[in-house]
């Protein structure tokens, strides 16, 4: 059986939209994965349910004005990426798992070096 993560399941959301010719991006906000359209936050993982600022506010406890404009979290394709693999990283942590943990680890360097 196939399990989604928060962040699988909202890449799921925005290549479907994008495939229909809408503009859904990701939200790089702490701990969890989001997704947007608009200015309409929704979590792909709990539904597709539509998170108004007081809900983001009270979720990562910050003020509700932080949420007024949504788009300064929104994530950049390498955002996404490194994200990514630093849930792989964790994973592969946890499980013990060193040969796919130092693969991972080189991934994240050669994204930092093509900044360089």
């Amino acid at each position: 059986m196939i399990q989604f993560r928060p962040l699988t399941l909202a890449l799921v959301y925005i290549f479907a939209g994008q495939r229909a010719g809408l503009e859904v991006y990701g939200l790089n906000t702490p701990g969890h994965y989001l997704a947007g359209i608009g200015g309409v936050v929704f979590d792909p993982f709990h539904g597709g349910v539509v998170l108004s600022a007081d809900d983001l506010a009270a979720k990562f406890g910050t003020e509700r004005s932080c949420w007024a404009n949504p788009m300064f979290m929104r994530a950049t394709p390498r955002d996404t990426a490194e994200r990514m693999l630093v849930n792989l990283l964790n994973s592969y942590s946890r499980r013990g798992d060193e040969s796919r943990h130092a693969r991972t680890v080189a991934y994240l360097q050669m994204i930092e070096e093509s900044l360089g």
